[in-house]
């Protein structure tokens, strides 16, 4: 964790020429190897590629308790915590199997793992699950016994901050504050930091400006974070905009900026990696210039910037007689612990005073860190896990006394504190809604590993009325619907509606929540795929000032959607994705009568269709393709509860090949005679279907018989039989007889032996030789049989 606060919680990726080999040659390796390449990992930083390892160990001994404790320590530390939780659930629960074995565990606990269940009890808490985690963090109090007094005193002290933690958040009502994620043109999956707010519609932040994993060969290569600067228009902001060279220096990560209220100095960070797992930053100062100049960045003294400490994360305060205080933080001897507050002081003539450590209760022995100093209220907010908070980092503020000493610090509360981590506080300027901005790694974030990985800029801002809830599918409680789109309407004194605002795949999990406006009236349109639209009036005409309407709306199921892949069967059997394929959709009633809804959908390049269906019916799915037998499958929306999606299996079509025979069974005729059955004119009625879909293709339509009877009988009875079936296709059913051709094989062509080896009657052999068939011989004219690809999709009229 201190390494992401030594560089500003950006999620930088520094990954040595170990990650590479970890993603190519990891199957190579025994458990014992895994766990030390894994054991390296994790003292580099490398927490993601670290788990990699620790996983593949588990795989292979399920009951690891090294690799299962490191694993959950990788995910804590790469604040994934869903599988932290996981993971320190699975090592706490593992027990002996034997009282010897139990002891044996515990003995280790005591020594190698002895902060196990309090990391659990903090992830626990993080996931807002307050009750169970004060359980665990009451009973690590009670059992915890360190080296020493003082270390078993320290810890135990901890635990009691983070059960204060619960009980504040499980007593925590919401402020009416709202908070919004600043969108993808600031935001991107790496992370940002540091935002500083240039009145009302401009920001400057630091940004690593890449949506992809970036691998470093060498691990003492440095990936530069940037300043940028970015513009609110209306509701959106644009893409960052890199600030100058003079500022942005390739050879360092820079960030953490800080204006004085006069705008003419911005102080700001640089860091480098001094060693291969340490990073070292240090404050520096541009002037600018007319408001468009940056001189050229000056590092502060070597007072200021320790030499072997950071120095980071400036706000700066100002005085009535042009004196800048600047608060930032650092690791330096002479703190409380862990990253503190300090302070120096610029003359107005320009000399440096200090630094100073911030004495009285703001620090503790963990970390403080981004001070921001309100110049307009004199209120100094800070984030810290040292003192009680909601999961990790919390903003907390304070005011200094007239005596120059500082009050207790204050949580601000929920919903700018969550159970991740909060930092970067600042406040707009002079904003009537109280504006401003945080960072955070809350769920909505921007992910890149998981969903609390990366930190986001945040927007927020004070409101009197709102309207929040849950959207629930009708007649289900128990699971809120994700993926709606929830539609804000408003009226002016003429009448016209204008939409407000939009949420669009809204994640069920979380309350949505819109800003309403005293005396007004509203419409609002909750829309979800498969689900009927849901309309309601929402008013703030008589109700209570600065109060929240709190409701949950319930969506009845309106249809599914039935996705599905189809692949394509050559001769070797070798399958692939079928593009091009007429998809139809065929509705069946309850007597078996049949109507086609929709045809003629052509599925993607990926082979893939999908329909809207809606509920309690059933259909069969059928496709077609020039070239291949056709297929269909049934499909129903019947009690089908609250599924969204229907994924049907996949759907196979086999490829025609010329010259090849394929029989058609089923067909009979009367005894000894060429007449067709009304059963074998049903199994007739799909070839002309293939031929209709297919009608470039010529066949021979063959019959066979078994060696009964003389061979001059049976060669021209099943030529009567091909003619009787040809006859049919073309009078009855409209096939072109120049693409009809009958041939009668007699029982010249058995496909197995009539008899058995010592000459007895065969008659299930001969049975098979008794058969129809039709092959493909030729074509009309515009395909060509025999090369790739020779029958194209139909094209839509």
């Amino acid at each position: 964790m201190k390494q992401s606060i030594l560089i500003s919680l950006i999620a930088l990726c520094l990954f040595g020429s170990v990650d590479l080999m970890a993603q190519n040659d990891k199957e190579k390796y025994r458990p014992k190897t895994e766990l030390k390449i894994a054991d390296y990992l994790f003292a580099q930083g490398s927490y993601y590629s670290a788990a990699d390892y620790y996983s593949s160990v588990i795989r292979q001994k399920p009951e690891n308790r090294y690799a299962i404790y490191w694993l959950a320590e990788s995910y804590d530390r790469a604040r994934n915590y869903e599988k932290a939780e996981i993971w320190y659930k699975k090592f706490i629960d593992l027990k002996g199997k034997t009282e010897k074995k139990q002891k044996k565990m515990e003995k280790h606990n005591a020594y190698f793992f002895a902060l196990a269940e309090y990391n659990y009890g903090v992830i626990l808490k993080r996931n807002g699950k307050y009750e169970l985690a004060k359980e665990h963090l009451e009973h690590f109090a009670n059992t915890y016994q360190g080296e020493d007094d003082t270390e078993t005193l320290i810890w135990k002290a901890k635990a009691l901050k983070e059960m204060q933690g619960c009980d504040m958040a499980m007593a925590a009502e919401r402020q009416k504050i709202r908070v919004d994620n600043l969108g993808s043109a600031v935001n991107k999956q790496y992370g940002e930091s540091s935002p500083f707010p240039m009145g009302d519609t401009a920001i400057v932040f630091a940004s690593l400006d890449s949506d992809t994993l970036i691998l470093v060969q060498r691990s003492k290569e440095i990936i530069g974070a940037r300043f940028y600067q970015s513009f609110k228009n209306g509701d959106e902001w644009s893409k960052g905009k890199p600030l100058p060279e003079t500022i942005n220096d390739e050879k360092f990560i820079t960030g953490n900026g800080a204006f004085n209220p006069t705008g003419n100095r911005f102080y700001f960070t640089k860091c480098a990696e001094r060693n291969q797992d340490e990073v070292l930053c240090h404050l520096y100062m541009s002037t600018v210039r007319n408001g468009k100049t940056w001189s050229e960045p000056e590092k502060l003294n070597n007072q200021i910037n320790d030499p072997n400490h950071t120095s980071t994360q400036p706000t700066v305060r100002a005085m009535e007689d042009g004196t800048e205080i600047v608060y930032f933080i650092s690791d330096r001897d002479g703190g409380a612990g862990g990253m503190d507050i300090w302070y120096f002081i610029r003359t107005k003539g320009g000399d440096y005073r200090g630094p100073r450590h911030l004495k009285g209760p703001i620090n503790t022995i963990q970390d403080e860190l981004t001070p921001c100093y309100d110049n307009h209220a004199n209120i100094m907010y800070f984030s810290s896990n040292g003192h009680p908070n909601f999961g990790g980092l919390d903003v907390f503020r304070t005011l200094e006394n007239e005596d120059m000493t500082w009050a207790k610090p204050t949580n601000i509360g929920y919903p700018i504190n969550s159970g991740a981590d909060d930092i970067y506080y600042s406040r707009v300027p002079g904003s009537e809604d109280g504006a401003g901005y945080l960072v955070s790694n809350r769920i909505g974030t921007t992910p890149l590993t998981s969903p609390t990985c990366c930190d986001d800029i945040w927007r927020f801002e004070n409101y009197r009325y709102g309207l929040q809830g849950l959207v629930f599918r009708d007649g289900d409680e128990d699971e809120p619907i994700s993926g709606a789109t929830l539609k804000l309407y408003t009226k002016d004194p003429y009448g016209n509606e204008y939409l407000v605002e939009q949420i669009d795949d809204h994640p069920g999990d979380e309350q949505f929540f819109f800003k309403l406006q005293p005396n007004s009236d509203y419409r609002l349109v909750i829309e979800r795929s498969g689900y009927a639209n849901l309309e309601r009036n929402v008013s703030t005409n008589g109700i209570a000032d600065e109060d929240t309407i709190v409701a949950n709306y319930f969506i009845e199921k309106a249809g599914y959607v039935s996705f599905g892949n189809i692949l394509g069967e050559a001769e070797d059997g070798t399958q692939s994705n079928l593009s091009g394929v007429r998809v139809s959709l065929i509705e069946v009633d309850p007597t078996g009568k049949e109507e086609v809804l929709k045809s003629m959908i052509q599925s993607n390049e990926d082979g893939e269709y999908a329909f809207s269906l809606p509920v309690d019916k059933d259909y069969r799915i059928k496709v077609n393709k020039t070239g291949y037998f056709s297929e269909s499958i049934p499909i129903s929306t019947k009690k089908l509860g609250a599924v969204d999606t229907l994924f049907n299996d996949d759907i196979i079509m086999m490829e025609l090949i010329k010259d090849k025979a394929y029989t058609l069974s089923n067909i009979y005729y009367d005894y000894n005679s060429a007449k067709l059955t009304a059963f074998s004119k049903k199994v007739l009625d799909t070839l002309s279907m293939l031929l209709n879909e297919n009608p470039e293709l010529v066949i021979e339509l063959s019959a066979h018989t078994d060696s009964k009877g003389s061979p001059e009988y049976n060669k021209t009875l099943s030529q009567e039989r091909a003619e009787s079936c040809v006859n049919y296709l073309n009078k009855d059913k409209g096939i072109e007889m120049e693409r009809l051709v009958a041939k009668g094989y007699g029982e010249d062509e058995p496909l197995v032996p009539n008899t058995n080896e010592d000459g007895s009657d065969n008659p299930d052999n001969r049975a098979r030789n008794r058969r129809t068939e039709f092959k493909i011989i030729g074509e009309l004219e515009g395909v060509i049989i025999g090369e790739k690809d020779r029958f194209g999709a139909e094209s839509e009229e």
